[in-house]
């Protein structure tokens, strides 16, 4: 198989920095909150064992959940909370090692789940037409 002649590579070149260009002026799409959370990730994935980071995950998520059911579940909002907070102790165990990850932590937490609120329409810019999802508490 034969390769790329040279003009063939710059206009792919060319063509993909064309592309990511548009996406990056696309509100949403590329604003520091995002790129914090791509970057978070891919230090956790370029840093941590295969086992750390699936543990890292694993936990994420589970205090993720925890957080989002009934306090009731957990015999009340002292009980719920105290559950997230061993959760959150877990997964922050998977990246002890690296005091950058421990101190963004919380930051990306907070990124994440307004991401998260935001795409789902909850969030502080989201349209005006999604006025009940809005009205939702967390």
């Amino acid at each position: 198989m034969s390769k790329s002649a040279p003009s063939d590579k710059d206009a792919g070149y060319k063509r993909a920095n064309e592309i990511s260009s548009s996406m990056l002026g696309m509100p949403g799409y590329a604003d520091d909150s995002m790129l914090f959370v791509v970057r978070f990730a891919n230090k956790l994935k370029t840093r941590l064992s295969q086992r750390d980071h699936d543990q890292f995950w694993k936990s994420l998520d589970a205090m993720t959940k925890a957080s989002a059911r009934p306090a009731e579940e957990f015999g009340g909002v002292e009980g719920r909370a105290q559950h997230v907070s061993e959760l959150r102790q877990a997964t922050l165990e998977s990246v002890k090692d690296y005091p950058d990850l421990v101190q963004e932590f919380d930051h990306f937490c907070s990124v994440s789940r307004a991401q998260f609120k935001k795409y789902r329409g909850e969030g502080p810019s989201a349209s005006s037409s999604s006025t009940a999802a809005t009205s939702e508490t967390s």
